[in-house]
This record gives structure tokens, sequence and C-alpha cells, in this order.
């Protein structure tokens, strides 16, 4: 729901709701914000459960390693995510 409308709007309505504070536009800004990297994690998770040593473990029965091989590799599209954001941030 929250990719259906423009992030800057929602952020304004929830400020305006909430009442103007600085806390409270962080917040907003919080709000309107997890979404990208949420959907970024999601899309690398269910990229990197598809290769094949994952499959392999599975396979074998492992649990544990399918966790841990999927942050580890999420970890560096999380990171250029994050600095391209707070590069947008600066410029803005």
């Amino acid at each position: 729901m929250l990719l259906a409308f423009p992030g800057l709007l929602l952020a304004v309505a929830i400020v305006a709701v909430l009442g103007p504070s600085l806390v409270n536009v962080l917040f907003a800004l919080t709000i309107i914000g997890w979404v990208g990297y949420a959907r970024l994690i999601r899309g690398q998770v269910l990229k990197v459960r598809e290769y094949d040593f994952v499959q392999a473990a599975r396979a074998l029965g492992t649990r544990r390693c399918r966790a841990t091989c999927s942050s580890q590799r999420c970890a560096s599209s999380y990171l250029a995510k994050r600095r391209s954001s707070s590069r947008k941030a600066a410029v803005w």
C-alpha cells in the first residue's frame, strides 16, 4: 500500500495528522523510506534462494546455511542502495 501513494505526499499527510515537529517529520520520512529497502532485500533473497549451492545445502537438509548465505550476499546490494540514497539526500 505504501507504494500506491507518492512518498512525499504521504509524509506531509502523516506530519499533518501527528503535528508539526522534527520528531514527527523524521518518523514520517522513516515510514516512507523503508519500502525501497524491503523490496530490494526481498528480491535479493529470492534470487539467492535459487543458487545451486543453496539448493544443494537444502537437499542435504541444512537450514542454517540458507539464512547465512543469503544475508551475506544481500548485504552488498543493501549497502549500494544506502550509499546512493545518502548521496541523493545530500543533494536535496
